[in-house]
């Protein structure tokens, strides 16, 4: 989130082969079995936006946790739980 102006950053489109494909998602990154949720939204500050991480003011009581069972594409008939995490942050200038 922007500190001044409140606005959200999100994945508004992708480059496919067959064109552009629009998202309109939060942007996401999955979290490795041994990683800690906030490393990985360090880990996507610094791979994806090339920033510095400590640019970021991660807010810990922000996070909201959302699950989802449905049926898995890779394994059809076979249900699947999605545990999501939206980790709210604000983008400091210095």
């Amino acid at each position: 989130m922007h500190p001044v102006t409140g606005d959200i950053l999100v994945e508004a489109e992708e480059n496919a082969p067959t064109g552009k494909v629009t998202l309109d998602r939060l942007p996401a990154v999955k979290r490795r079995p041994d990683e800690n949720q906030f490393l990985a939204a360090t880990r996507w500050f610094a791979k994806f936006l090339h920033m510095d991480p400590n640019l970021v003011e991660v807010e810990p009581t922000g996070i909201l946790i959302a699950e989802e069972t449905k049926a898995s594409v890779a394994y059809p008939g076979l249900n699947t739980l999605y545990r999501k995490r939206m980790i709210s942050a604000k983008f400091e200038r210095k």
